[in-house]
């Protein structure tokens, strides 16, 4: 299995996806409560 740093090394849009998505889903449920 590779290293966890390898792990770090993703595609940008994939983790902006992925931030944005959490980001929106917590400001949603601390919005929505």
């Amino acid at each position: 299995m590779p290293p966890a740093r390898s792990g770090r090394v993703v595609r940008l849009p994939e983790v902006l996806e992925i931030t944005g998505l959490s980001r929106t889903t917590i400001w949603r449920q601390e919005r929505d409560g």
